[in-house]
């Protein structure tokens, strides 16, 4: 189960989607100023071109949004695919 949880984290880090890498961050408790540090730092390697709007997304985020986050993010990959595969991927 562990290495279930260490691919998705995987997979979210290295999406280039902003707002799944803020989420990332959100749900793993980090502060605004280290996503903002990490951001400048290798942001471009994250895929992420646009630092400010990635920091905005973080900061838009309720705690209502991080919790179903850290929800979806622990939920079981068999399950989550097939939701996919039904066409609903967030259940």
């Amino acid at each position: 189960m562990a290495s279930a949880a260490i691919l998705t984290i995987g997979n979210e880090l290295l999406s280039g989607d902003a707002k799944r890498l803020m989420t990332l961050f959100r749900v793993a408790g980090a502060s605004r100023e280290l996503g903002a540090g990490l951001l400048g730092g290798i942001g471009d390697l994250l895929g992420i071109a646009e630092a400010g709007d990635a920091i905005g997304q973080f900061d838009r985020m309720s705690e209502d949004e991080v919790r179903a986050a850290h929800s979806w993010l622990v939920t079981a990959p068999a399950y989550r695919g097939a939701l996919d595969r039904l066409g609903d991927p967030r259940g």
